[in-house]
């Protein structure tokens, strides 16, 4: 179980309370030495606090949220074109009335990632809260080895210890003489505020019913207005909370209220931020800017990130080495393979030796010289003539024979075509003139037309043919 810390907002007081330890410090009275500078002394008082943690938590705990008071802190509604803290701090300067001077957290009570009307030009619940010693006190943990999983003000604490599913809540307690109150919504910070319990009442006894009541119920009344919504329900804790109840029940007579009799108001708001863990993306639930604060494992992880970035840097230059060395040997290489070339041309030809190319020249000549000195081809083949001249006489003789009236009257055969003028008594004695040609292979392919009525002449020609069939 981890261990909730509260810290007042000028580091008068620091509390521990859970997992069995509730152990509180005070700075003492008057502790500033004289002539010291206001910074150094913020330091020295944010390094006793932060001692008086380190050795009041001891080994085996856990360190919870941090509560930070809210005194000097503000929360009012405030028109702004957006909710980022920068635009909701330069609509807070603009206000009439100065707000807290030196270094704060300024955040408007909803999700940092809004979007749509939430991140619209609309009018937000603004927070302010003082936060220059608690930022040293912080790092002070830090140095220690404490690091808080978030940071509370106050009212986000008492927002937490509010029902939920209840609609809009109201947590008030008494606590150093103020009267702190938060409303709360499923316990997110809706508004809050703060009231000195007692005006200036001359030194005589305070009265029993608060003066800061009778405040705090005009507040209310006021965001009532704002918001557009009441309280449903208000519990109140304090050594005078019948007191501070009468003064709400007058105002709103519709809400419930309990209250409960305390010396130590602030004890359950502490046992409530104990189990906490806030978005801390979210200002309806945590101060974002601290809860976001870098530290010792953020510096952690900076050191090696940059210790990786280095060896990273170092293979690069490496690399980047052994590439200019491989490049100087490529040169080398090409230079050599180039004098090479050089010389094996010089000796076949001389002019090209200073060529910025020698090879490519090289290959110019010789495909000029291969150009003008062409081999000599060989001529094509004859035509078989003779071959077909005998295979023609061949179908002549064998069907002539057998004819009395058959003779041929011309035969003539060159490269280009034959022709061949035959007798013949009939039509069939031409066609057997035909029919033994197509049966005897050769290098012509033989036609054959009649010039008229048997008996008459047949007119043979032959055309070349180039697979010899």
């Amino acid at each position: 179980m981890s261990v909730a810390c509260f810290v007042a907002a000028d580091l008068s007081r620091v509390r521990l309370r859970g997992d069995g330890a509730d152990a509180a410090w005070r700075r003492p009275n008057h502790d500033r030495q004289e002539g010291e500078p206001v910074v150094a002394y913020a330091q020295r008082l944010a390094r006793d606090a932060a001692e008086f943690v380190d050795r009041s938590m001891g080994r085996g705990r856990r360190l919870g949220p941090v509560v930070v008071g809210v005194e000097g802190a503000i929360c009012a509604r405030v028109s702004a074109p957006g909710a980022a803290p920068d635009v909701v701090a330069a609509a807070l300067a603009q206000r009439e009335h100065e707000w807290a001077a030196g270094v704060a957290t300024v955040q408007a009570l909803a999700p940092a990632r809004a979007r749509g009307a939430d991140r619209a030009g609309r009018v937000f619940t603004a927070l302010e809260q003082p936060d220059a010693v608690i930022r040293l006190f912080l790092d002070e943990l830090d140095r220690r080895g404490w690091s808080p999983p978030a940071v509370l003000s106050l009212w986000h604490a008492l927002a937490l210890d509010a029902p939920t599913g209840a609609g809009v809540s109201a947590e008030v307690i008494e606590h150093e003489g103020a009267i702190v109150w938060a409303w709360a919504r499923d316990s997110w910070l809706v508004a809050g505020g703060q009231a000195r319990a007692e005006s200036d009442h001359g030194g005589s006894a305070p009265p029993a019913q608060p003066a800061g009541a009778r405040r705090v119920a005009l507040d209310w009344l006021a965001w009532a207005a704002q918001l557009g919504t009441t309280p449903q329900s208000v519990r109140i804790r304090g050594p005078r909370a019948e007191a501070i109840a009468s003064a709400v029940t007058a105002a709103f007579a519709d809400a419930r209220v309990e209250s409960s009799a305390s010396d130590d108001a602030l004890a359950r708001a502490l046992d409530a931020a104990v189990s906490a863990s806030p978005d801390p993306a979210d200002g309806r639930g945590c101060l974002c800017d601290l809860s976001n604060r870098p530290g010792r494992a953020h510096r952690r992880l900076g050191v090696w990130a940059a210790a990786a970035v280095l060896l990273a840097a170092l293979a690069i230059g490496a690399w980047g080495h052994r590439q200019r060395r491989f490049a100087a040997d490529a040169r080398a290489l090409a230079a050599s393979i180039g004098a090479d070339i050089r010389d094996r041309v010089a000796r076949i030809d001389p002019r090209l030796a200073d060529d910025p190319s020698p090879d490519r020249a090289l290959a110019s000549v010789l495909a000029q010289e291969r150009d003008q000195h062409k081999p000599v081809e060989p001529p094509p083949a004859p035509m078989p003539i003779r071959a077909e001249l005998a295979r023609l006489a061949g179908a002549l003789a064998a069907v002539v024979a057998d004819a009395e009236d058959a003779n041929a009257q011309m035969i003539k055969i060159d490269e280009l075509l034959g022709e061949s003028n035959v007798s013949v008594p009939d039509f069939a004695t031409g066609e057997a003139i035909i029919e033994r040609l197509s049966e005897t292979p050769g290098a012509m392919r033989w036609t054959g037309s009649f010039l008229g009525a048997p008996p008459t002449t047949q007119r043979l020609q032959g055309v070349w043919v180039e697979d010899g069939s």
